[in-house]
């Protein structure tokens, strides 16, 4: 049978090499500029949104970068913010709403949409299909990271605030979906996609021989983002969908492929599936985030893992984003936006120029003191950087992130221990709260507490939610208090976190050769090899 390609494809020969059609994009030897030294492809939008109006992120990792970005220059995005302690969850509650592959994200989305039309709101009962017991009274949520036991009536508590957070989508302006892996974890019984691989979970203890390995094909991961887009769709008014392709690598295959083989699969596929839907549908586009970031020779575009998108080069992508898509943008909100450009080029005077300039205009923007603040910290300006910081905690009392960088301010102002009394009061309201408690610790640790500052990096590390951070800190601490031994184990711990540090690699190395220096002059301690 002969190949026949669909009718409504087919593009007239006369209109391809037609004259008048700007060709300005379409040679290879003209791309240089748009190349070097930042990747930078030129788009040309199938839509505007309406910057005065709501826009819901959802998807893997690199959304979280792009949803902060956009919320930094203004943009009006939704935040999901219930508050969790370090044994529930170890890091922002943002980070806990990730939606790595197509089937995750419709999974949530479906759930969600049944529960929205219903008309009657969350019900108790809506979050048990989602709820595995694993013993001692405890459940398991398979649609979230990390897969932690909690109790049942703090999971059921905190799926309702997902469904609050999530219902957001059906009444946003225009939808952004970023497409990360296509590894997924499927449970025969219930017949429905867990969030991650239950490795080190009770999940795997109860539920291990009912979950498997599932590898998106090319043909589901297109249905699933069609009924996902129909299903947003369906509801109150028509959206605007950009799709994007997380430039954020795949951390371990599940298949026998090298690492580096299974990604580039993953990846192409997805970045496939993203452009069919783009070139198909009106109201969906794709922005070409993918190759603004793995197509740029330079790696800056990382943070120190190499797998992350470093916040200056997720700066200049949103900015793009900006400067296409948006309409309707305030001359303080297109300040603000030029300030954070200039901020992550590294043209600190600039930026707080024209970030004073956009706050002169809407003083109560706590996207634009939040920015203030990070410009005069860059700056060295640690006395206003405090002022700054200040103004973001009055405006969001309850915002860790303000909380944990007003803390940090206090120390580099030299002023520890009102940095240990920042993070007190917060966690005098929110106990237990991982940002709040590292940033006690590292002001403990300022202070020369550091007794205090050891219980706290213990508490965290109990909870499993001590960081390399957490672990430094630690290790700072132990030092000052002449127990090398102990030193170096947080140190190698801290080493584990971030691997690729070679400031961690040198402390190592250091304490190391301390504490080989003081056994041999008979001291006990030593440091179990991790």
């Amino acid at each position: 049978m002969k190949p026949s390609p669909e009718q409504d494809r087919l593009i007239p020969f006369g209109r391809v090499v037609d004259p008048s059609r700007d060709i300005s994009i379409a040679a290879h030897r003209d791309a240089t500029d748009r190349m070097r030294p930042i990747c930078r492809p030129e788009v040309r939008p199938k839509f505007q949104i309406d910057a005065r109006k709501s826009v819901f992120v959802i998807g893997s990792c690199f959304a979280r970068a792009i949803e902060a970005r956009l919320r930094d220059m203004g943009g009006l995005v939704p935040e999901f913010d219930f508050r969790m302690t370090a044994h529930e969850w170890p890091s922002l509650p943002s980070n806990l709403i990730n939606k790595f592959t197509p089937a995750s994200i419709h999974s949530e989305i479906s759930w969600c949409h049944r529960i929205y039309v219903r008309g009657d709101g969350f019900q108790p009962a809506d979050a048990e299909e989602l709820l595995y017991d694993v013993g001692n009274g405890e459940v398991v949520d398979g649609g979230l990271m990390g897969l932690r036991p909690l109790s049942r009536e703090r999971a059921i508590e905190r799926r309702s605030a997902l469904y609050d957070y999530f219902r957001n989508i059906f009444e946003a302006e225009a939808v952004v979906i970023t497409l990360g892996l296509v590894e997924c974890w499927w449970d025969s019984e219930r017949r429905r996609f867990i969030e991650e691989v239950p490795l080190a979970t009770p999940l795997r203890s109860h539920y291990a021989g009912r979950i498997h390995f599932y590898r998106l094909d090319y043909d589901r991961c297109r249905a699933l983002l069609q009924e996902t887009i129909r299903l947003v769709d369906s509801v109150h008014h028509p959206k605007k969908f950009l799709i994007t392709t997380s430039p954020v690598p795949l951390a371990r295959t599940f298949t026998d492929d090298d690492i580096i083989v299974a990604n580039t699969y993953g990846k192409s596929l997805l970045r496939t599936v993203s452009g069919e839907l783009a070139e198909r549908a009106p109201n969906v586009d794709y922005f070409p985030s993918y190759e603004s970031v793995v197509l740029t020779r330079d790696w800056s575009v990382y943070q120190d893992d190499l797998r992350h998108v470093s916040p200056s080069a997720a700066a200049r992508v949103i900015a793009q984003v900006m400067e296409r898509y948006f309409v309707n943008v305030s001359a303080a909100q297109r300040d603000l936006i030029a300030s954070i450009s200039a901020f992550h080029d590294d043209d600190v005077g600039t930026a707080i120029e024209l970030a004073e300039r956009s706050l002169a205009a809407e003083p109560a923007s706590l996207s634009g003191w939040y920015h203030l603040a990070q410009c005069r910290q860059r700056a060295g300006a640690s006395v206003k950087a405090v002022e700054a910081w200040e103004r973001v905690c009055a405006l969001a009392p309850d915002n860790v992130l303000a909380v944990h960088s007003l803390a940090v301010a206090h120390i580099a102002a030299g002023s520890p221990q009102a940095g240990a009394e920042v993070a007190e009061a917060y966690l005098s309201r929110h106990p237990h709260t991982p940002y709040a408690e590292l940033a006690l610790a590292m002001a403990y640790l300022a202070a020369q507490r550091f007794a205090d500052c050891l219980a706290v990096t213990e508490r965290l590390a109990s909870a499993r939610a001590a960081t390399d951070v957490c672990h430094t800190v630690a290790s700072q601490a132990h030092e000052a208090l002449g127990d090398i031994g102990a030193a170096l184990e947080s140190a190698r711990l801290a080493a584990k976190f971030r691997w690729q540090s070679d400031e961690l690699k040198d402390r190592v190395a250091d304490l190391e050769r301390r504490l080989a220096g003081a056994v041999a002059d008979g001291a006990p301690a030593t440091a179990p090899v991790l």
